[in-house]
């Protein structure tokens, strides 16, 4: 008769047991649609924990007390042995059953599982583990019947169970080499219950028109030659950054292994251009984690933008290091942190100075990462020109040997002079060399669709556009993310987050970014125009199994971003880029930046030339021009220099201490006029906003509408240029009401005298169109101010109003203009109407910010040598001008580029395009813009 034997038993419980492991991973893989379980096996194996310590203690106790029946005692194990064997098993199916309740996690909080070199995504390396308790298992089940400890056994058993489901637990990822699902899905169209994202968008009462599409393109496979950058992928891989270019992962494996080192006795430097989210952040954050590791090191990213938001998308890669990655502010610098992220302008007013007096805390840095490049151009560029050199000096002073240099800059097409741009811009000899340099391909993973989102009904909606299509998109249950229009304030992104949709708020459902959802909304801004390929392609996600990615916008403001987005599809895309400026010769920039900089450290002349790569002259002229102000002392030094011959100079100290004056990137001045909210309070006494004195009139209008962090400010009221100067601040309030502003003005330039070593140079059709660099006074009178709103929606206004205040002149400064001289006489209006037409284009073309540059007509009035003068003045509207006219002004083909794209567009506009939107009216503000007299212009001169 057949006896139920301890083995039969266990066999009965390792085929049971296996069974229902499968059961239970399929039933948890239906609940997780990224496929991800380890997060239901590691909560089966931690609350299995528990009486596995339990039965090692007993055992342990038992062992020590001298018996105890099927553990360590002599007794005949079978006394009660099945209990003992089932209990083990019975356990573990409750655990794995309950564990099914918990809300499951996303998959990136199981990467920390896939550590093993060479495994990738995969977590077999656990089956090493797995393998080990099974063959104690199963070289152990025939001793059940004898001495052996049959609960122990059975604890061995599922504990190997457990480490077979965490080793298989893995989710699919789509690979770079998976172009196969891309091809198949790249031309069919996404729907989602039923529609399309366009057509759930018409359903709910929006007009939606595609102006441009882009196909997918598969990636190819990685073709890793290097150990180090197979090693590196294999550790992205398995922190989840599947999306990361081969090309970037070249270039940070290459930065690792201090290949090429500068020159100039620095460490490596790598610049790397590249298409947005095609994996710098996780290159950075696997980079930033073995300088930890491997040197105990920490990595500085400066950035233009808000730290805290770059922080946050760094942590969402290290979860194990969240609290060692660190936005710096005001206060005490963390000791023990692995990442330090800092603004560009936190780093110039406030951080360089601590650290001048933390020499430790400099030799800790491993790793300087330049972020997002591109975003800094004209005054921001030029601020910071003198911010990497004055940084420079004190890394090569008190920092290691060995440290790295890693800057990102979005691609571009060659005409742009990137690479240009970031040899001026960062202080390092060695970037003409194109070792170091990468660039990243375009591949797009997803099909790109553009739209134009309008309503059928301006003005009769109580919600902004883009924030209702949002809302209807989550409502679809398309996945939806949304970039935050600077014309939205926070407390109304705040309220509409709070709104629900679908049983959940409508910030808990919107994503984090573009790049991992399948619908975005964003402002078109003109910076953005020119790069739109590069903003939006790369690195993208396939969401959900959609592979169709739908950008969302509104109808620009200006008429000739409208013009280009329009042409996209019929031109294929544009085939030129915006053109950075970096601005390196501002004499008010070199004397503030000098000043700051040998309050951080002393330094001699030679000192300065050799450690922060400032031009001689400049460095010259300023340092004498500071002496005689009383702002610097001087004392006389000896030392040897490279040749070890005895040196004179003198060493330079800066009396001015450097108070804890907020000072932004778009002003170029150390006394600067403060706007203050007086209802306001904080650290930062309310005030709002700073700007150079000589550009009062220019962003500090009466009646001016801005944002500051979030919240909308209105200036008071004001009619003295020489009272608010005297005071140092004037006074602005909250402003309920979405406005943009512009001022009425009226601009003159005079006592125009060309450059030294600048000459007249004709580029038109038959020397009808010369161009000069110039430098003459500047004059504007402002006389009111324009308002309008860009939504069509919330607070909208059918056409702009004006606003007239009695006339307010400023004080004329000297700068510089680069001259569109005509050698014919053109008409007045014509003339006018051409220089308002260059207010919408400009912009578009050329990296400036807002208020940077003026156009100003010449209608004979002025004379250069005594000969009269007609024709056109692109004025810098900073004070000794920043450099501008010096970048571009003997760059024909960018000129020629501009006002053939000008004619182009005036041959399509209409009178009412132009003179309906206020970025005309405001220039010249007396004067309509009439399209074709400008345009006539043009095809005398092209």
């Amino acid at each position: 008769m057949f006896k139920l034997t301890p083995i039969y038993i266990a066999w009965l419980c390792v085929f049971l047991g296996m069974a229902w492991g499968v059961a239970m991973d399929k039933l948890a893989q239906a609940r997780r649609p990224h496929g991800d379980r380890a997060d239901y096996w590691c909560r089966v194996a931690q609350w299995c924990l528990y009486p596995l310590v339990a039965f090692l203690a007993l055992s342990e106790l038992s062992q020590s007390l001298g018996g105890w029946s099927g553990f360590y005692a002599g007794n005949d194990s079978s006394v009660n042995s099945p209990v003992l064997l089932l209990a083990p098993f019975i356990f573990w199916s409750f655990i794995s059953l309950i564990s099914l309740f918990p809300k499951p996690l996303p998959a990136q909080s199981s990467r920390w599982l896939t550590g093993g070199v060479g495994f990738a995504n995969s977590r077999r390396w656990l089956l090493w583990q797995s393998l080990i308790l099974a063959v104690i298992v199963f070289f152990n089940i025939s001793n059940l019947e004898g001495f052996y400890p049959v609960a122990v056994w059975g604890c061995m058993v599922v504990s190997v169970f457990t480490l077979l489901g965490i080793s298989f637990s893995g989710g699919r990822f789509l690979r770079e080499d998976d172009t196969a699902a891309v091809a198949e899905t790249q031309n069919a169209p996404a729907v989602i219950a039923g529609k399309t994202w366009p057509e759930l968008m018409k359903a709910a009462g929006f007009i939606v028109r595609t102006v441009a599409e882009w196909p997918a393109t598969p990636t190819p496979a990685r073709n890793l030659q290097n150990r180090t950058a197979q090693a590196m992928s294999a550790r992205l891989e398995a922190m989840g950054a599947m999306s990361v270019a081969q090309e970037l992962i070249e270039a940070v494996a290459s930065l690792a292994c201090h290949e090429h080192q500068g020159s100039d006795g620095y460490g490596a430097v790598r610049v790397v251009f590249a298409p947005d989210n095609s994996g710098q952040i996780e290159a950075i954050a696997l980079m930033a984690l073995l300088l930890d590791q491997q040197s105990h090191t920490v990595t500085l990213i400066v950035t233009p933008l808000d730290a805290n938001d770059l922080a946050k998308q760094l942590q969402s890669w290290l979860p194990d290091l969240r609290q060692r990655i660190v936005a710096l502010d005001y206060g005490d610098i963390p000791e023990h942190a692995v990442i330090w992220v800092v603004n560009a302008e936190l780093l110039s007013d406030s951080l360089l100075r601590r650290l001048k007096d933390l020499p430790s805390s400099i030799a800790k840095v491993g790793l300087v990462v330049w972020w997002r490049l591109h975003d800094y151009s004209g005054v921001m560029a030029a601020n910071l020109w003198a911010i990497t050199r004055r940084l420079h000096r004190l890394l090569r002073t008190f920092g290691r040997e060995d440290l790295l240099t890693l800057a990102f800059m979005r691609t571009a097409s060659a005409d742009a002079q990137y690479g240009e741009f970031v040899r001026h811009l960062l202080p390092h000899s060695d970037l003409k060399s194109s070792h170091t340099r990468t660039y990243v391909k375009l591949h797009q993973k997803q099909r790109i669709s553009l739209h134009i989102l309008q309503t059928k009904e301006p003005g009769n909606s109580h919600q902004y556009l883009l924030l209702s299509a949002a809302a209807a998109s989550i409502a679809g249950k398309w996945p939806t993310a949304m970039t935050l229009p600077d014309f939205i304030s926070a407390d109304e992104f705040a309220q509409f987050c709070g709104q629900t949709a679908n049983t959940g708020t409508i910030g808990g459902q919107l994503l984090p970014t573009p790049s991992q959802a399948a619908v975005g909304f964003l402002q078109m801004r003109p910076a953005d125009l020119l790069a739109l390929p590069n903003l939006l392609g790369q690195g993208r996600q396939i969401t959900g199994g959609i592979n169709h990615f739908h950008i969302a916008i509104m109808s620009p403001d200006n008429p000739y971003v409208a013009y280009l987005l329009n042409s996209l599809a019929e031109n294929n895309g544009i085939a030129t880029s915006r053109r950075l400026i970096c601005a390196k010769s501002c004499p008010a920039i070199i004397q503030r930046h000098l000043l700051l900089g040998l309050n951080e450290l002393p330094d001699t002349r030679d000192g300065l030339l050799q450690n922060s790569l400032w031009d001689s002259e400049l460095v010259d002229e300023t340092l004498v021009q500071l002496a005689k102000q009383g702002k610097l002392s001087k004392v006389e030094v000896r030392y040897l220099d490279a040749n070890g011959r005895l040196a004179l100079d003198f060493e330079y100290r800066s009396h001015d201490a450097p108070d804890d004056c907020y000072r932004p990137l778009d002003t170029i001045g150390l006394k600067l006029i403060k706007v203050r909210e007086r209802a306001g309070g904080g650290k930062e006494s309310g005030i709002r906003m700073h700007l150079d004195q000589e550009r009062l009139l220019i962003m500090a209008y009466p009646g001016r509408v801005f944002m500051y962090q979030g919240k909308r400010y209105r200036i008071s009221e004001w009619s003295s240029v020489e009272e608010v100067k005297k005071r140092g601040e004037l006074e602005c309030r909250q402003e309920g009401q979405s406005r943009n502003t512009w001022r009425c003005h009226s601009s003159t330039v005079f006592n125009i005298k060309p450059l030294p070593k600048s000459s007249e140079v004709a580029i038109g059709k038959q020397g009808r169109l010369q161009r000069l660099a110039v430098e003459l006074h500047y004059e504007e009178e402002v006389t009111g101010r324009i308002e309008w709103t860009s939504d069509p929606c919330q607070h909208w206004m059918d056409k702009p109003q004006r606003s007239h205040i009695p006339p307010i002149a400023n004080k004329p400064f000297v700068t510089r203009a680069v001259i569109l001289r005509l050698m014919v006489s053109p008409d007045a209006n014509a003339l006018h109407s051409l220089c308002q037409a260059l207010q919408h284009v400009l912009p578009v073309h050329l990296g400036v910010e807002d208020n940077a540059l003026a156009v100003v007509n010449l209608n004979g009035e002025n004379d250069v040598h005594g000969e009269e003068m007609f024709g056109i003045a692109i004025v810098d509207l900073y004070p000794g001008g920043i450099g501008v006219v010096e970048a571009v002004s003997d760059d024909d083909v960018l000129w020629l580029n501009i006002l053939h794209s000008t004619s182009a567009w005036l041959e399509e506009c209409q009178d009412d395009d132009l003179q309906n939107h206020p970025i005309a009216l405001a220039a010249n503000a007396d004067q309509l813009p009439q399209a074709k007299a400008a345009l006539k212009i043009l095809k005398q001169i092209l």
